[in-house]
């Protein structure tokens, strides 16, 4: 199964129990955080800052691709029948320009479904997607002419059920781009990259000989924890970072015994988060620059996933003689989608 599908997986399972629990949100207090308002009404220059308005933008954007790709809605309308809502609109000036931007936030069917969210500036008398995020669910504020994004977390021991702490990302505009920067996890976003061993640092992680409860020090409380015997899924959403634990002989994956099985990032979150290789090769990039750095990649097509270019061959943890992939791009639309590597710790 892959990590995407799995996630679509655990998203699902995970709306229909926090669908009946509740869902407990984390926003900023802080008196010089202001809730954004949810109106319908008002308008930028010539431009309405509305509903009806961020549905006319969304339809037929990236944006609104990279909402399908979360598996919800395929060929029916985004915003018809059982498709997205907008739920949320407001207008702030966060460029610093003197000139509002329109931030828009969908929502969808189940409990736990993802609410992507966009940043809309106004160009040429129309409003356009210059910023989203889609696969994780979130409450909105604005600090300080940021926007700050807090997600549902899991502390250690803390059912998946009923989340009781939150994930912050405080979004700001860097003169040139939005970025992105958690308060949870370390800023630290290179990826170390041996040449026959593959990955053996993720950021300060060490990926070889570390549990699941050095990883959330490293990248604070997860997304999600989804145990299963000797397999433990751990998700960092915002980072776009997904850790497949595991262990032998039935103890706990999740626990202090358990070791990286196979690590993946993926999606806008991962590029957004900064991720990159000693050698630059990050989430994003177009093929032709990631085979400049690696001249020899070998593509392969892979049912169900399409192109995947081999950056890495070598002999893993696992003990099969002969190479397998430890370091993979899965490519889409001519650039790196999701990138793949293959640690076997754990000796499975």
């Amino acid at each position: 199964m892959t990590p995407r599908s799995r996630w679509l997986l655990c998203t699902l399972l995970g709306g229909v129990i926090v669908a009946g629990a509740g869902i407990y949100w984390l926003g900023d207090s802080g008196s010089e955080s202001e809730a954004p308002a949810a109106s319908n009404s008002g308008t930028q220059g010539a431009l309405a800052c509305t509903k009806a308005a961020a549905k006319d933008a969304i339809v037929g954007s990236e944006f609104e691709g990279a909402v399908r790709e979360l598996g919800v809605v395929r060929d029916e309308p985004l915003f018809g029948g059982s498709g997205y809502l907008v739920t949320e609109v407001f207008c702030r000036d966060l460029m610093a320009d003197d000139a509002n931007e329109m931030v828009a936030r969908l929502d969808c069917c189940a409990g736990n479904a993802p609410t992507p969210w966009a940043i809309l500036s106004a160009e040429q008398g129309a409003w356009r997607p210059v910023f989203y995020r889609t696969g994780i669910q979130v409450s909105l504020t604005v600090q300080r002419g940021a926007l700050v994004e807090t997600s549902p977390a899991y502390p250690a021991g803390v059912p998946t059920c009923c989340p009781t702490t939150g994930r912050t990302s405080r979004i700001s505009w860097s003169g040139s781009a939005f970025t992105v920067r958690s308060k949870d996890a370390s800023a630290n976003r290179t990826i170390r990259i041996g040449r026959r061993v593959g990955v053996t640092r993720l950021g300060g992680f060490r990926v070889r000989d570390e549990s699941p409860i050095d990883a959330a020090r490293e990248f604070g409380p997860p997304s999600y924890v989804g145990p299963n015997r000797e397999l433990c899924v751990v998700e960092w959403r915002d980072l776009g970072l997904l850790i497949d634990f595991a262990s032998l002989g039935g103890v706990d994956a999740c626990s202090a015994d358990g070791r990286v099985g196979s690590i993946a990032l993926a999606d806008e979150q991962a590029a957004q988060a900064g991720w990159k290789t000693n050698r630059g090769v990050k989430v994003g990039m177009p093929v032709r620059e990631v085979r400049e750095r690696y001249p020899h990649a070998e593509s392969e097509p892979v049912p169900g996933l399409g192109e995947v270019l081999v950056l890495i061959e070598g002999r893993s943890l696992v003990g099969v003689p002969a190479a397998s992939p430890l370091l993979s791009a899965r490519i889409a639309d001519g650039a790196v989608d999701e990138l793949q590597m293959s640690v076997g710790a754990a000796g499975e």
